[in-house]
């Protein structure tokens, strides 16, 4: 059996299939969502923390604050996000799309609708269950809590992998010198 397309020429579908298998085991994300991820790493990980319309938005992907988290934050963000992704295991069939993270949610644990409570086992009602594992990234001597976090997953847990949640927005919007605070 071969696969072709109108480019390239005919291969068999073994060479095909080795592709692939390396790309999973190099990058340990489905095939389907790689071109997101390498988006991500080309546009949003490197992309410093700026203002817009007066209000500073804090890049959790990139930047650190010594006063609110630990120094590896952001690369710990950055896996927290590669270990959700790595949990579809089919394309997605829908898409939920929020604002952007807010301050006890996304800004500190790098998973849309995701708290470090979630991460650290808690907050949810069906004994924390996550599709995945991550590490809290926050100071607090108790991981932070987000309600929307919390109801989200709630309500998407049964419908996981069909459904991905993503920001409109994927920089945490803070009025200014108030880090720990989402936009008014």
């Amino acid at each position: 059996m071969y696969r072709s397309d109108p480019v390239h020429p005919v291969y068999p579908v073994r060479f095909f299939d080795t592709v692939l298998q390396f790309l999973a085991m190099t990058s340990n994300l489905p095939p389907f969502l790689q071109p997101f991820w390498d988006l991500l790493e080309t546009t949003l990980f490197p992309w410093p923390s700026t203002q817009a319309g007066g209000l500073p938005l804090w890049n959790p992907y990139r930047d650190a604050d010594p006063r609110l988290e630990r120094e590896d934050a952001a690369e710990v963000r950055r896996e927290n996000l590669r270990r959700w992704l790595q949990s579809y295991t089919q394309p997605p069939e829908f898409l939920l799309v929020g604002e952007a993270p807010g301050w006890r949610g996304g800004r500190f644990s790098g998973v849309p609708f995701t708290s470090e409570a979630q991460l650290a086992g808690g907050g949810l009602p069906s004994s924390g269950w996550l599709p995945f594992s991550g590490t809290p990234t926050s100071l607090s001597p108790r991981p932070y809590n987000e309600i929307s976090a919390t109801l989200v997953w709630g309500a998407i847990r049964d419908q996981h992998p069909r459904c991905l949640a993503w920001n409109a927005v994927p920089l945490h919007p803070h009025p200014p010198g108030q880090p720990l605070a989402n936009r008014t």
